[in-house]
């Protein structure tokens, strides 16, 4: 358990600093396209892109967090009951 915890810290960590890089870069183009009138084609594009990469960070990092917080086997709730069926159709 010991290694996929410590692979769970590497991939949070890695994930975490992309996120912060492309939220850096994403922040640092909306101030330059803010200091100009009107932005280039070229500016327009690297700003979309930056959107898009931090955008895509962001669902990585949102997703490896809610895996190490809500999917560790000592934190999912135990299922030691048996299976119930379930009869859906009307009575009588």
């Amino acid at each position: 358990m010991r290694y996929i915890d410590g692979f769970c810290a590497v991939l949070a960590n890695e994930a975490e600093c992309s996120y912060s890089s492309s939220k850096d870069e994403l922040q640092s183009l909306m101030e330059h396209v803010a200091s100009f009138g009107a932005p280039s084609a070229k500016l327009n594009e690297q700003s979309d892109n930056a959107h898009k990469k931090y955008l895509r960070a962001s669902k990585e990092y949102l997703t490896i967090e809610f895996k190490n917080k809500f999917l560790k086997p000592e934190l999912r709730p135990s299922c030691k009951f048996s299976t119930v069926i379930i009869d859906l159709k009307a009575p009588g």
